[in-house]
């Protein structure tokens, strides 16, 4: 056979199996599916592990011993890669595409006692269970046990945990702070109480409205109950918005009110509580749910009050959530939200049922993260506790440091803000609490009426909830004061300024009073007026209570006093390209006052900046030395570059020195023009 004839018969064939192939689905190799594992976790640092091989966590719990347990859904490879750190997996369910998980609060009990349940019990121990709900199945059946849930996923959650330092674990004792929680009264808590719980009318949209329920799918009255809330809020001032999410075909919304910090407003403190309520049985109408939770929405509103005329150095932030009672949606949603802009919650409170309390002592639960890892819900835990010892509130504190899940605090948890959960005696099957339990026989019933609270115990619970509220957003202080002529006490037209690590605040004046509005901290303050000698006063505590006295009196000068000072530093500084160089300045002052200075740099080609735009107060004979940066280029026409230190008294601001700073290249390493090679070139030849 021919060469031709050949190659003509091997693509003859190879076509012909080629079709073959194509022709038989069933010889194509099976995708490996996900799998939802449980991963025991030994300590935290796997924890850090875990997120290096950015493995995707759907929950991270711990049983009743406190151990923790990590549930991931996860491909064949990163199954291989968790059992490469050498931690111990179960596979609970070997194909988790298109499946709803849920947690189960409590044993698995009440999952098992169902005949043809419609979920597939996963996991259980004495703490939690872990189902997959069926396919036919909806969230309905899970509300008809009557126990807690929440869901898993589908999104990952944060394995990274707060441990900043920025929340403080003991509380100073303020008088600004006792002033304002003695105004939390129980008749006014429950008053609140009554009127969220339907035992009379509240206003909304200007009339009057009875919620005989607040049940998230109920629809008008849950709307209603949401728009009270609103129009609550926005009275008191507040910037105030719903944020809509969509549950089960229902379009729901959580309030969300605002009062921006004054100092550091990216910082939030956030105080929250679930509107929603729920009875034994549907239609949960009515529902009246004063305990559950009316109870932590009447502190919220209280708190609100109270709090409008206030200002922080931090962001202050209100958040009335929904879908609680159905798995913690509201709060599901909104922390997805928060997280995704990245905004920088230092803290959460959530109150939920703090309104109970029947036998023995006046026992309250403050629930944390995790028992095995310090962080900050556990420092949140500590000020709430803190709190409760310095203003002598009738509250005995236990720390839960193996935490619920069930309840709104732990979707702050799970996107990895610190995030408290303060309850009444709440029956945790992992705490070691003294017994009897104090746990509210109404719970989730028609009965859970304003009648059965103790109002004693509820207005202890609001007051400390609020003070510790207090102790995290930082509230803004008055400093104030006179600026008048020490021989005649006349008052100056004057300008007084408070330097300290918050910052610098201003107060300009025209009849010789002055009020700064400050952050707590100690501060510097200096007063100046025109035609005599400043003065200034240091330190200044600022540190509690709602204002502070400081009295000024300035002596006449007959004539300007001199302010003097001098620049010294090397006129040149040497680099490679690439570098940044440092030009030492150092500042003297060579005057007979003490005096400040603000800093600027020239117009340069090379990248030049400054630590600060002014320096802090320089006593005569002081010296303060100044680092100026400069940043030298990878290439550049110039073999060097100056920029202009310019120095101005701020006390006599038409006192100003320069010191031009040389920045170059060093010879025999730089980059020389594209030019000036050329025609160095020329020249050797």
């Amino acid at each position: 056979m021919s060469a031709f004839w050949r190659c003509f018969a091997i693509l003859v064939v190879s076509l012909t199996l080629a079709t073959a192939l194509a022709a038989l689905p069933a010889l194509t190799l099976p995708i490996e599916p996900l799998a939802l594992l449980r991963i025991d976790v030994p300590s935290a640092s796997f924890l850090t592990h875990l997120e290096t091989l950015d493995v995707p966590a759907h929950a991270l719990l711990t049983d009743s011993q406190g151990r923790m347990i990590l549930l991931a859904i996860l491909s064949p490879e990163q199954q291989r890669l968790v059992q490469a750190k050498g931690m111990s997996m179960t596979i609970l369910d070997a194909d988790a595409r298109g499946a709803v998980y849920y947690l189960v609060e409590g044993d698995a009990s009440p999952l098992k006692a169902r005949g043809a349940a419609p979920w597939v019990l996963l996991y259980a121990d004495e703490r939690q269970a872990v189902i997959r709900l069926r396919s036919n199945s909806a969230l309905a059946d899970l509300e008809a046990l009557g126990v807690r849930t929440a869901r898993l996923g589908p999104d990952p959650i944060a394995l990274s945990l707060p441990m900043t330092g920025a929340i403080p674990t003991t509380a100073l004792y303020d008088p600004l702070v006792v002033d304002l929680i003695a105004q939390i009264t129980a008749t006014t808590l429950l008053s609140e109480v009554g009127g969220l719980s339907g035992e009379w009318d509240v206003l909304v949209g200007g009339a009057p409205y009875r919620l005989l329920t607040r049940y998230t799918y109920s629809g008008v009255p849950v709307a209603k109950a949401t728009q009270h809330v609103y129009e609550r809020l926005q009275a008191l001032g507040y910037s105030v918005t719903y944020h809509p999410y969509t549950l089960n075909g229902y379009s729901l919304r959580n309030v969300i009110a605002e009062k921006p910090g004054r100092v550091a407003p990216e910082r939030i403190v956030l105080l929250t509580a679930h509107l929603d309520s729920r009875a034994a049985t549907s239609p949960h109408n009515p529902a009246p749910g004063a305990d559950d939770n009316a109870s932590g929405c009447a502190a919220l509103l209280q708190t609100a009050e109270l709090l409008a005329d206030t200002d922080f150095a931090f962001t202050i932030r209100f958040a009335f959530f929904t879908g609680e009672e159905q798995g913690m949606y509201g709060s599901y949603y909104y922390a997805a939200a928060v997280a995704a802009a990245q905004e920088n919650i230092i803290g959460v409170l959530n109150l939920d049922m703090i309104a109970w309390d029947a036998l023995e002592g006046p026992d309250i639960d403050l629930h944390t993260h995790l028992p095995t890892v310090e962080d900050d819900s556990d420092r949140l835990a500590a000020l709430f506790a803190s709190v409760i010892q310095v203003y002598s509130l009738d509250l005995t504190t236990q720390i839960v440091e193996n935490g619920t899940r069930f309840s709104d605090h732990s979707r702050f948890w799970d996107r990895g803000y610190a995030a408290l959960l303060a309850i009444e005696d709440y029956f945790n099957l992992s705490e070691a609490a003294a017994m009897p339990r104090d746990w509210n026989p109404y719970y989730h019933t028609v009965n859970d009426r304003l009648s059965t609270l103790n109002g004693d115990y509820f207005r202890e619970f609001a007051r400390a909830s609020m003070a510790t509220f207090l102790h995290l957003a930082e509230p803004m202080r008055t400093l104030s004061g006179t600026v008048t002529v020490a021989e005649t006490g006349a008052p100056l037209t004057a300008t007084v300024t408070a330097a300290g690590s918050w910052g610098v605040f201003a107060s300009e004046m025209m009849t010789g009073a002055y009020a700064l509005s400050l952050p707590s901290g100690v501060f510097t303050v200096t007063a100046e007026a025109s035609g005599y000698l400043s003065q200034t006063i240091a330190p200044v505590n600022v540190l509690t209570g709602t204002h502070a006295r400081l009295d000024f009196a300035l002596m006449p000068l007959s004539t300007l006093p001199s302010y003097r000072f001098v620049l010294q530093g090397a006129g040149i500084a040497l680099g490679d390209p690439g570098d940044t160089v440092t030009h030492t300045v150092t500042i003297a002052n060579t005057g007979a006052l003490s005096d400040t200075y603000a800093l600027g740099l020239g117009a340069s080609v090379f990248t030049s900046t400054l630590p600060v735009t002014m320096t802090g107060w320089i006593s005569p004979s002081q010296l303060l030395s100044v680092p100026v940066q400069v940043r030298l280029p990878f290439s550049s026409t110039l073999m060097h570059d100056v920029v202009t230190l310019t120095v101005s008294s701020v006390m006599s601001p038409v006192h100003t020195a320069t010191l031009p700073l040389r920045t170059a290249f060093i010879v025999g390493r730089v980059y020389l023009p594209v030019v000036l090679r050329v025609a160095e070139a020329s020249e050797s030849r």
